[in-house]
């Protein structure tokens, strides 16, 4: 199995095994609260079950912890090989309601513009064998693995196209848990609560083929093997252009044994300094050359013959207005603290070299390079969908603090990491009240920029409607 060989280089034995545990800590003393918690997660899963993922994914999370303290040792994120983690049942029990509850809600959203176009493409392929079904995806210059995967697990669960939206929640819901708990061994808790608080995650099936492409992109992150790197490489991008965003890092990854001049840079006090100016530099570039920039770009992108990417690309192009909406400021409050985090890094520390910590390395490559893809979105006008990732998966991201052994007991991180949680949390709370008192029949007429589940009733949705649901879909 592939994910079986993510992370699976050996470190240097005179590195110590070094992990941040203080976040374990933190939710291991809440060990008196697991009953509650647990109370609370069971009334929410029968009333409202979309919000009692957030008490179910505390209480793994404090298990996990108690397990970890109760081994008496620091528990590496890269050691899931070494030790194998049994399957206790209530993590089975609660990951599979995770993936239901997720997939089931996801499902429920009102089918409109990019959901309806590739419904469409579905239906139209479902009865088409192989080589017409490709056919038919290239008229539209479309990427034919996910449609295609999608369409070949239908059939073989004997399913009809009524299965399209549900199968291809519960395809993506799935892969991000499974994958998540296989390569966050500790913290796959804390980390898959703080993906599914985040707005975009619900952009899944609208966004549906960059969301099936991010599958590939995080075990592209996670793994260092460079023949498997490339190849998952190759595999995002056949699913999404968009994927060509992780260049950089793969150029990163198939040079790391060779490029200590990087460690060596990293190690110079005056990199801050360079980092924040390249940054100011790159900022003012794209404020007062943005059209000259896109040009070149896209320019560059068809004198590889990629005409197709070039008319997505164009596609893409929006002005200001249309392609930045307003409610994205928890977005740049957590890419400020991101930037905190990683300039808090430190890069003379032997356990945060390029050698002994690589997955850092991949994660501040690639959070670099969706933040220049950030300022094109804002002052070039791309459409927001270029940095998706940011906005749907971003709790990866949450790794690089732990990983990079600078959150300690009550400092700056510390608090930092708890409170994006937090908040997160009120956010994701909040957005749910504000969907629920939504005008459905007004919603129908404009449908900017937004989705709704549920018909805009999220939370009258119980646990008797899901199901109905399920059943319904796929009857």
């Amino acid at each position: 199995m592939i994910i079986n060989n993510l992370y699976s280089q050996k470190y240097d034995k005179n590195v110590p095994i070094n992990s941040n545990g203080v976040i374990l800590d933190y939710f291991a003393s809440l060990r008196n609260f697991q009953p509650m918690i647990l109370c609370v997660a069971l009334f929410f899963f029968l009333y409202i079950p979309i919000i009692s993922l957030i008490p179910f994914l505390i209480y793994l999370q404090i298990n996990e912890s108690l397990s970890a303290n109760k081994k008496s040792k620091l528990v590496n994120i890269y050691d899931s090989k070494k030790h194998k983690r049994p399957l206790k049942w209530d993590t089975i029990v609660i990951l599979i309601i995770c993936v239901l509850v997720l997939s089931i809600y996801n499902s429920t959203i009102f089918v409109y513009s990019d959901t309806a176009v590739y419904l469409r493409w579905f239906t139209d392929i479902l009865n088409l064998n192989f080589s017409e079904s490709l056919d038919y995806l290239r008229i539209y210059n479309q990427e034919p693995m996910t449609l295609m995967t999608i369409k070949y697990i239908v059939l073989f669960l004997g399913f009809n196209v009524n299965s399209f939206l549900l199968i291809s929640a519960l395809f993506l819901n799935s892969s991000f848990i499974i994958i998540t708990y296989k390569v966050v061994p500790k913290y796959y808790p804390i980390i898959i609560l703080i993906n599914v608080l985040s707005v975009g995650y619900y952009n899944q099936l609208f966004y549906f083929r960059q969301t099936v492409s991010f599958v590939f992109v995080i075990m592209f992150l996670f793994t260092e093997n460079k023949f498997l790197s490339s190849s998952l490489f190759l595999l995002t991008f056949n699913t999404h252009s968009s994927s060509l965003l992780l260049f950089p890092v793969l150029f990163l990854k198939l040079g790391s044994g060779k490029f200590k001049i990087i460690d060596n840079f990293l190690k110079s006090n005056r990199i801050k300094s360079i980092l924040v100016l390249i940054l100011i530099i790159s900022l003012i570039s794209l404020i007062l050359f943005r059209t000259q920039i896109l040009n070149f770009v896209l320019s560059f992108i068809s004198t590889f013959g990629n005409e197709p990417l070039r008319r997505r690309a164009d596609l893409y192009l929006r002005n200001e207005g249309s392609s930045f909406q307003g409610g994205q400021t928890f977005l740049f409050l957590n890419s400020f603290i991101f930037i905190f985090y990683i300039l808090k890094v430190d890069f003379k520390n032997h356990l945060n070299s390029l050698k002994n910590n690589p997955l850092l390395y991949s994660l501040i490559g690639y959070f670099i390079v969706l933040m220049i893809a950030l300022f094109v979105v804002i002052f070039a006008g791309f459409n927001f969908r270029l940095v998706y990732f940011l906005t749907s998966l971003n709790g990866f991201f949450y790794l690089i603090p732990i990983i990079s052994h600078q959150i300690q007991r009550k400092n700056t991180q510390y608090y930092l990491f708890l409170s994006q949680i937090i908040l997160g949390c009120g956010i994701f709370i909040r957005n749910l009240f504000r969907e629920h008192s939504t005008d459905f029949s007004l919603f129908l007429q404009e449908r900017v920029g937004q989705v709704t589940f549920w018909e805009a009733r999220p939370l009258d949705a119980d646990l008797f409607d899901y199901i109905k649901h399920f059943i319904d879909v796929l009857s």
